[in-house]
């Protein structure tokens, strides 16, 4: 764009260090009128701002041409002087009084000044647009007249809708989100916060919304760490642990929010419990506790020689019959332990340490449900059957 173009300011765009007086070719009604911008700050005029590091002043208050600076500008700098035609009154409110040929003039100048000023900034526009990456700018289709954007893309002018736009500022699905602090007071929805991809330093939270997905890519593994004394929820209808896509272990809720099930390896979950007390976190999907290095069930048989029973603590088996001296099944608890299974059952004598000394115990017979023990006293050439107190465990 050529200087006459331009009416009301002139550009000045590397200042050298050591020049500190500008000329400017436009006229102002009043000096000030006059501004001044380096690496696009404003400047005020001397002593008019303190700590202004570049005061400077008209060369003239009747017939100003040129502004000086104090001290020159430092070098490198672009510095515009432009005109801003004060629009607040007119001079002079005409009566039927003879008019004053400067008030006359001034009034004149003055719209002249501004209409000059706003084609100027609108030249200015239009010169930013057309010497850039290129000289053929799209416009916008009616749809897109309220929210799309005027962006650059291999060396051209393009149109982008806010999506786009958050892509190509670095907050868009295809792109990767660096953020040194996150904190929130209220609430923060994870739909707000578009990325494949983030690196939090820290991340003060009360809620997420929302699908929330950690990958740490290029890592031995990823860790989800809680450094609160407070507990770590996870709280949800069923949360699913997964290895290298497939599922490993779900702690899921199949009898109505009762009990939990910690259930592996893509066993089917459960459709009820039917002993649900006795159930808090179970091994598998079938229910059962299946584990080969732990007791799966234990018990005492206690009242053998009266009214008989399991004690409270009885786990894995349900009931107990006597069928004569010192001859006891114990069916099993099929919720617990699976018929299908072979278990292996370790009974002794459970009494003070007389009793113990005088009886012994061993298996009699076995079922898919059920074993049956048989009491012996200790001493003698024969076998003789008694009643005694019994424990067992079975693995």
């Amino acid at each position: 764009m050529a200087l006459s173009d331009i009416i009301s300011r002139i550009t000045y765009p590397s200042t050298n260090g050591s020049q500190d007086t500008f000329n400017f070719p436009f006229e102002v009604l009043s000096t000030a009128d006059i501004r001044v911008e380096l690496d696009g700050v404003n400047i005020p005029q001397t002593g008019t701002v303190p700590g202004n590091l570049n005061p400077w002043s008209p060369n003239s208050e009747s017939n100003p041409t040129a502004v000086v600076f104090d001290s020159a500008p430092a070098a490198g700098q672009n510095l515009i002087i432009y005109r801003e035609t004060d629009r607040t009154a007119i001079y002079k409110t005409f009566t039927n009084e003879p008019l004053a040929a400067d008030d006359l003039n001034k009034s004149f100048k003055k719209l002249l000044f501004i209409e000059q000023e706003a084609y100027d900034y609108v030249e200015e526009v239009n010169d930013q647009i057309s010497t850039g990456p290129s000289t053929n700018v799209p416009e916008p289709t009616e749809s897109q007249a309220d929210d799309h954007f005027l962006v650059t893309e291999n060396e051209q002018w393009v149109i982008k809708n806010s999506a786009e736009v958050k892509d190509v500022l670095g907050f868009g699905i295809n792109d990767t989100l660096t953020v040194t602090n996150i904190e929130a007071v209220g609430y923060v929805s994870s739909m707000e916060l578009s990325g494949t991809s983030g690196t939090f330093d820290t991340i003060k939270l009360g809620t997420v919304s929302g699908n929330l997905y950690l990958v740490d890519e290029g890592q031995d593994y990823t860790v989800i760490q809680n450094n609160s004394s407070e507990p770590l929820i996870l709280d949800g209808a069923s949360i699913v642990l997964k290895v290298n896509g497939v599922e490993k272990f779900r702690i899921g809720d199949p009898v109505g929010g009762k009990d939990s099930i910690l259930h592996n390896y893509g066993d089917a979950l459960p459709a009820a419990i039917t002993n649900s007390n006795n159930v808090g976190i179970a091994l598998s999907g079938t229910g059962k506790v299946i584990a080969a290095n732990a007791p799966k069930a234990w018990g005492v048989v206690s009242g053998t020689t009266g009214s008989i029973g399991l004690t409270p603590e009885t786990y894995g088996v349900s009931a107990v019959t006597k069928n004569s001296t010192g001859n006891y099944t114990i069916d099993f608890d099929t919720n617990v332990l699976s018929p299908s299974l072979t278990y292996m059952v370790i009974p002794s004598t459970y009494a003070d340490a007389a009793t113990a000394a005088s009886a012994a115990v061993g298996i009699d017979s076995r079922t898919t449900d059920s074993f049956t023990l048989q009491v012996y006293a200790a001493f003698g050439t024969s076998p003789t059957a008694r009643d005694a107190d019994i424990q067992f465990f079975i693995f």
